[in-house]
């Protein structure tokens, strides 16, 4: 199948990517980015998405430590600013990809990103369902390094953000509900080393509610989507998983037994089941559930 970017131009874009020299990309950085309306953003969808998956395919671990001050300033505050301009959810969702990745590369580097933090706060909390989307986006794409450091930060507001991802799990936005799963799994750490309270446990249970509710409302594609996570949850925090192992094992089993869902989304719930069993953590546990619940597994 023939490319849609010709040769031409393909050589020349290889020759700019590849260079040592910056100054064509922050060229591009200060138009897309620039205080001038015309020059800063595209009023076509289509542009403002192609640029972003371009931004996407360039790696932000490759490019970040290789842009100037100037350029990394732009992309900061600009971002920012896009995250609440946005109105292409696809968009959007790209964008909140590479501020998490951005705020992990500033993390590397020994800096902060304060601002970051605080967008999240308020928009996680906000009446306005696009800025939530963005918010649970930006935290369930976090990188595995950079998730520790935004527990944290994020230690002072863990009450207002404990409720704000609680409500988003029970939200009638879908999208909403099943991104918040992503959003637990991220902050696990901040969910669970808090002593006086088990805020995990809130969580969880939310979560497995609101499986059942996507279940019930036949939005299979959806709980697809928070069994993934589910999984994702068990192969990086298995261990957090221990007091709550049996009452698991049961809800999945009435997935699964459940004649009204259909085989692709239980082939999801039979890899959940396996995750668990193959968990170092887990397996012992797995071995000692009672004699029913062995017979149905």
């Amino acid at each position: 199948m023939e490319s849609e970017f010709p040769q031409e131009l393909q050589t020349q874009a290889y020759g700019i990517l590849s260079s040592n020299d910056v100054e064509p990309l922050e060229t591009l950085f200060s138009h897309v980015f620039g205080s001038q309306e015309p020059q800063r953003c595209s009023p076509v969808s289509d542009t403002r998405s192609r640029s972003a998956l371009v931004l996407r395919y360039l790696k932000i671990c490759d490019l970040w430590p290789n842009l100037s001050l100037i350029a990394q300033n732009y992309m900061k505050s600009h971002f920012l600013v896009c995250l609440q301009e946005e109105v292409s959810m696809p968009t959007l969702r790209l964008l909140c990809g590479i501020v998490s990745e951005m705020g992990s590369e500033i993390s590397k580097a020994g800096n902060e990103w304060p601002e970051l933090m605080e967008f999240l706060l308020n928009s996680i909390q906000s009446d306005y369902e696009k800025l939530q989307q963005c918010a649970l986006w930006v935290l369930a794409y976090l990188p595995k390094g950079f998730r520790p450091v935004v527990c944290e930060a994020l230690v002072p507001s863990l009450e207002p953000l404990h409720s704000a991802i609680l409500q988003a799990l029970s939200s009638s936005n879908a999208d909403i509900q099943v991104t918040a799963f992503g959003a637990v799994v991220s902050l696990i750490g901040l969910f669970t080393s808090s002593k006086g309270r088990n805020w995990f446990n809130d969580l969880l249970r939310a979560m497995m509610v609101g499986l059942f509710n996507l279940l019930s409302h036949l939005k299979e594609e959806y709980a697809r989507g928070a069994v993934n996570e589910l999984i994702m949850l068990v192969m990086d925090e298995p261990q957090m998983l221990k007091p709550y192992l049996n009452h698991l094992v049961l809800d999945m089993l009435n997935v699964l037994e459940c004649k009204k869902v259909t085989d692709e989304t239980k082939l999801f719930v039979d890899k959940f089941l396996l995750a668990m069993a193959e968990a170092t953590d887990l397996a012992p546990m797995m071995r000692e559930l009672p004699h029913e619940t062995m017979v149905r597994l």
